[in-house]
């Protein structure tokens, strides 16, 4: 299996413009982010990150000996910049993804940051680990793109309101993306006695190509985008056939994630490389040009539709901008894998896929990812005994990165998972490539019981 990651660099180049140094030069600041465009939603810069960090950087002289600690971090952006003009920085990210820890760990090396001017711990949104409790002082918290799944909005504000509690001077500075009219965290902010304002920023960065690029989505086009997903998710999905679902498909990845990666599917995952030809055959296409492309399509496909329709219905929010969540774009049940039925729980579906169509219940996806590993993320017992009790699946599978399943539950904090796999013999001396085992990376004290003594982040 090839441990090779399609990774591509983007620059972000910050100018003082008009506020000029004392000395009357203009400052600049260079900061590169290296992405994996296929791998997950923390691995990618979404928009309101340059925003965020624009405003920062215009504000740039309060920075230095500030404690910032930045929540969501993904490739961290915003934090480190604060890093790079000063201030002492933790980053944040999810303690059940490992990957994306490690990952902004190596957009700190790539910017040259030293473990003095920056640190990168997991934290978990509402439930609070040990890990909260070593943060220190903090004068800000920042979050940008948080509030991306109504279902998580009062983790973030409970976390947002504990950290407040515990340092009454500091504030919480957030950037967002509307997705959707109908969310709101108001009623979560009143119910945690939090108060929030508007900040205008109407002309933050506005000579900047970097925000000429963040303000994208932010645009009429973007607005006819989302309108017309959110009516082929509605509508349209049921009438089209395959051919016209992966020409919306592509362009919907091409818009919003840009180019396709490199990587083909394995040989076997037909339809996974049916997804990914469609993909790879819009090649530089703008990421504007995908959109008009998606809302000309939707238009074409329905002519009775317009973008003006579809603005008073209420959002499905049925783009879930999440890695492992159950779904980041529509798959209509003929084009589903047995990948797809195993992150939605469909044990029927699965069974079936492996006994009558000859799956091999230990085959990976384009991750890496085995069944197993989807089942242990996804906290699904009843999958788990069906696949390995029942299948035989190989219990110790190992991820492109040497992780199995054990690590992913232990590390999500499903003891129910973790205790499963252990009672089948789950190997715990196994290490991923970082050399961590499944009870390094454990985020619960009560599944501390279930692993051998080993010096884990149970001790």
């Amino acid at each position: 299996m090839s441990d090779v990651v399609s990774e591509q660099v983007k620059k972000f180049i910050f100018h003082s413009g008009a506020s000029k140094s004392e000395d009357g030069e203009e400052e600049t600041l260079e900061i590169l982010i290296p992405e994996q465009l296929q791998a997950s939603y923390s691995f990618y810069t979404w928009p309101s990150a340059p925003v965020l960090a624009w405003f920062l950087w215009e504000r740039r002289k309060q920075l230095p000996g500030k404690h910032i600690v930045e929540l969501g971090a993904g490739t961290a952006l915003p934090g480190i910049l604060a890093a790079k003009c000063g201030a002492f920085v933790t980053l944040t990210d999810s303690a059940c993804l490992p990957k994306s820890l490690q990952h902004v760990h190596h957009c700190c090396e790539v910017n040259g940051l030293l473990p003095n001017q920056v640190r990168v711990l997991g934290l978990t949104w509402g439930l609070f680990v040990n890990n909260i409790f070593t943060l220190g002082p903090i004068d800000l918290i920042l979050g940008s793109d948080c509030f991306y799944e109504p279902s998580i909005f009062e983790d973030i504000i409970v976390t947002v309101a504990f950290l407040l509690e515990k340092n009454p001077d500091a504030r919480f500075l957030c950037v967002y993306q509307e997705r959707s009219s109908d969310w709101s965290i108001e009623h979560h902010l009143n119910k945690w006695q939090l108060r929030c304002e508007q900040i205008p920023i109407d002309n933050l960065g506005a000579d900047s190509a970097i925000m000429a690029e963040a303000s994208l989505l932010q645009s009429e086009l973007a607005e006819e985008f989302r309108l017309a997903a959110e009516h082929v998710k509605s509508t349209l999905v049921s009438r089209l056939d395959p051919s016209q679902l992966l020409g919306l498909y592509a362009l919907y990845k091409q818009a919003t994630q840009g180019r396709c990666p490199p990587e083909k599917p394995r040989w076997y995952q037909l339809q996974e490389k049916q997804k990914w030809e469609a993909w790879s055959s819009l090649g530089d296409m703008e990421q504007s040009d995908a959109m008009s492309g998606y809302v000309r399509m939707v238009s074409e496909l329905d002519p009775g539709w317009t973008s003006e329709q579809g603005q008073d219905r209420p959002s499905e929010g049925w783009v879930t901008v999440s890695c492992l969540s159950n779904t980041d774009e529509f798959i209509h049940d003929s084009d589903k894998t047995v990948f797809d039925w195993v992150k939605e729980g469909d044990v029927q579906r699965v069974r079936s896929a492996v006994l009558k169509e000859g799956v091999d219940v230990n085959a990976v996806d384009a991750e890496g990812m085995g069944l197993i590993h989807w089942a242990a993320d996804r906290d699904n017992v009843d999958m788990l005994k069906m696949l390995v009790a029942e299948l035989k699946a190989d219990v110790n599978l190992q991820d492109q990165e040497g992780q199995t399943a054990l690590h992913y539950a232990a590390s999500c904090g499903h003891v129910s998972v973790v205790k499963y796999l252990v009672e089948q013999g789950a190997d715990q001396t196994i290490a991923d490539v970082y050399g961590m085992l499944p009870a390094h990376v454990a985020s619960e004290e009560e599944m501390c019981h279930l692993f051998n003594p080993v010096k884990s982040s149970c001790q």
